[in-house]
C-alpha cells in the first residue's frame, strides 16, 4: 500500500485477478509520484497486460490520469496494454477531451 494519510488517503493495492493495481481514495497532485511508481512496479512484475481498477477512486487530478497514459505508452512499445477499469464519467470525459482515450496501449474498459 502507498499513499498519503488522512480522510482522502490514496490507497494502492496490488491485485492478482486481474493482475495489476486497485486504486481508491483521492488521487491529488502530491500522490502522483506514488501512483506512477505503483504503476511502474505493476508493469515490471507482470509479463502481460496491466489492469488498473479505478472503481474506488473518488477523484483524480489530471496529472494522475496522465501518469497512467505514460505507462500505457511504454507498455504499447512492448506489445502490452494498460486496461483502465471502472473509470468515473468525469475521468472518462477528461481522457476523451484530452485525446488520451486514443493512446496506444490504453484500453478504457466498461468494467
Amino acid at each position: 500500500m502507498f499513499g498519503t494519510v488522512g480522510k482522502d488517503a490514496l490507497v494502492l493495492t496490488s491485485t492478482t485477478d486481474p493482475p495489476g493495481l486497485s486504486v481508491s481514495g483521492v488521487l491529488d497532485l502530491p500522490d502522483v509520484d506514488a501512483f506512477a511508481h505503483a504503476l511502474d512496479e505493476a508493469a515490471a512484475r507482470l509479463d502481460g497486460n496491466v489492469s488498473v481498477d479505478l472503481g474506488g477512486l473518488r477523484a483524480a487530478c489530471t496529472e494522475g490520469l496522465l501518469a497512467m497514459v505514460r505507462v500505457a505508452r511504454r507498455l504499447a512499445a512492448q506489445d502490452r496494454k494498460l486496461i483502465a477499469r471502472s473509470l468515473s464519467v468525469p475521468q472518462r470525459q477528461l481522457l476523451k477531451l484530452a485525446g488520451w482515450d486514443r493512446t496506444p496501449g490504453l484500453i478504457v474498459a466498461d468494467q
